[in-house]
């Protein structure tokens, strides 16, 4: 993966910025109903808001070294990863998707209790 944002690591500037985050106000953190958007979110806030995830990971994926070569398992990895992120991007309420490893995670905005069984919807598409 690349890095497009290279800068060299300066410990005072990291001490003033844990200080800002420690000694941020408590009035800093709210309630919300929905997860709010990436750029409203800081260092100095916060905000508690309902949601629910899921992780999907190859079992006894470690032991598929034993059978196969690295071009086989690279394709078996990827096609898993490739439909896992597809079947999560068919759902509005997937609102971040992260990949490590052979594991996929999504995060849901659930809302409603609809919104939760859509997520054991997804899930039941994933283990088929």
């Amino acid at each position: 993966m690349e890095s497009n944002n290279t800068i060299i690591y300066n410990v005072d500037n990291s001490a003033s910025r844990i200080d800002d985050i420690l000694n941020s106000s408590n009035n800093n953190f709210y309630d919300s109903k929905k997860i709010p958007s990436r750029d409203s979110l800081t260092y100095i806030n916060g905000v508690y808001v309902d949601v629910t995830s899921i992780f999907i990971d190859i079992v006894g994926s470690s032991d598929m070294t034993d059978d196969h070569n690295r071009p086989t398992l690279a394709k078996m990895y990827r096609s898993f990863i490739s439909e896992s992120v597809a079947i999560l991007n068919s759902y509005y309420e997937c609102k971040e998707i992260n990949i490590h490893g052979d594991c996929v995670w999504g995060v849901f905005d659930t809302q409603m209790k609809s919104d939760i069984d859509d997520v054991f919807h997804v899930q039941r598409k994933l283990i088929v």
